[in-house]
């Protein structure tokens, strides 16, 4: 979709790239925000404001006259939904017993997998119809009406606890194995969303329909949900750190990524594909091969 969008805009590609940067960093920030206003306000009552908050900002991002307006309405999109699965999330923690925990938790990431998968493919099918406009009023709409449906959900009664939210907050934050998780996590997902967020550009960029490389981050989906099914069913037999271990360790041997190194210049339509000027790539990497007609 990237490619699509640079020519629809008539800017550079790593111009639209920027935009995807701008979406992912306003997400990871506003979480601890919404956080916050969780346990200040409830977390149905957050949930609702930020699918609305996402659903309005995503039909405005569908409208973009340029870089600089797509720019601003996809990071404040970004900014809505980064309340939506922290609030899930606490959600099912208050509400289930700590028994069943890991199984709905398991559950719900595989649903947002699912959801995300699914996405990633139809925006890559869109694009090649040059409908990118049409994936962000999707994504809205459908953020509207889960706001919609979320309104009847009862609000669970531990949503408010007797500490304050800032105080609970720097509760967590001065606990020093908190530090030491948040920052492998930190690294981690890093390494995991920042190579993730590059395969559909490299794909485009190295002459790939948009079809192709929503398909190839789709696949990403299906994995993730292969995984949580698994973890779902050993959560129960085995402790969490002997589950980390064997699969930290597949992710180091087998998590790579060809991406070029840079590139610059805007790219030209052909047909139903993209072609885009020469990149310097990283020596000893084979970049990818598509049919450009």
């Amino acid at each position: 979709m990237f490619g699509v969008i640079a020519v629809s805009l008539g800017v550079s590609f790593p111009t639209v790239v920027s935009v995807a940067t701008a979406y992912f960093v306003c997400y990871g920030l506003s979480q601890p925000v919404w956080g916050v206003l969780a346990d200040r306000f409830g977390r149905v009552h957050v949930l609702v404001a930020s699918l609305t908050g996402a659903g309005v900002s995503g039909l405005v991002s569908a409208l973009s006259p340029n870089e600089g307006f797509l720019l601003v309405s996809r990071s404040i999109t970004g900014a809505f939904f980064g309340g939506v699965v922290p609030a899930v999330l606490t959600y099912v923690g208050d509400t289930t017993p700590s028994a069943e925990r890991q199984h709905r938790f398991t559950q719900v990431l595989a649903a947002i997998s699912l959801g995300g998968a699914a996405s990633s493919l139809g925006a890559g099918v869109l694009a090649d119809l040059e409908l990118w406009r049409l994936a962000f009023a999707i994504t809205g709409l459908a953020a509207l009406v889960g706001a919609v449906l979320v309104r009847s959900i009862a609000e669970p009664e531990r949503a408010r606890g007797e500490l304050s939210s800032l105080a609970g907050l720097w509760r967590v934050v001065t606990n020093k194995w908190f530090v030491v998780l948040f920052s492998l996590t930190l690294i981690e997902g890093g390494v995991l969303f920042g190579v993730l967020s590059f395969i559909a550009p490299a794909v485009e960029h190295a002459g790939g329909s948009a079809s192709l490389a929503g398909a190839m981050v789709a696949v990403y989906g299906v994995g993730v949900i292969a995984s949580t099914q698994l973890v779902g069913v050993l959560g129960n037999r085995r402790a969490p750190w002997e589950l980390l271990v064997p699969l930290q360790a597949t992710f180091a041997l087998f998590h790579r990524a060809q991406l070029p190194a840079r590139c610059v210049g805007k790219p030209r339509k052909f047909g139903n594909f993209l072609r885009f000027p020469p990149c310097e790539r990283t020596p000893g990497l084979r970049p990818i091969h598509a049919n450009v007609t």
